[in-house]
């Protein structure tokens, strides 16, 4: 029941669209693949695959949209409730 609570939030915070100027396809397949995979995992329960994979695609997002872009922050929100979910509260913050 938790990991379904958690993956509705994280649904909610999904990134409306990856497609942005000035990036590659292929820096865009790899921030989608990586938000596909954290979302995947959790279904699975599969926590610590999800944790890794959500900060994958937040930093993968950081470098390739800046840390005040839209979707860098969603992903980090996401990032920060894989965070919460196993514990790490100082770091989700």
């Amino acid at each position: 029941m938790r990991c379904m609570a958690i993956l509705v939030f994280c649904a909610s915070l999904a990134p409306d669209n990856l497609l942005a100027e000035g990036i590659s396809d292929a820096q865009q397949a790899q921030i989608q693949s990586a938000y596909e995979e954290s979302r995947q995992a959790l279904r699975e329960d599969r926590i610590a695959e999800a944790l890794a994979s959500a900060e994958r695609a937040y930093e993968l997002a950081k470098t390739a949209f800046g840390p005040a872009d839209p979707t860098t922050i969603k992903l980090q929100q996401n990032y920060g409730t894989f965070l919460v979910l196993v514990g790490s509260r100082t770091d989700a913050f």
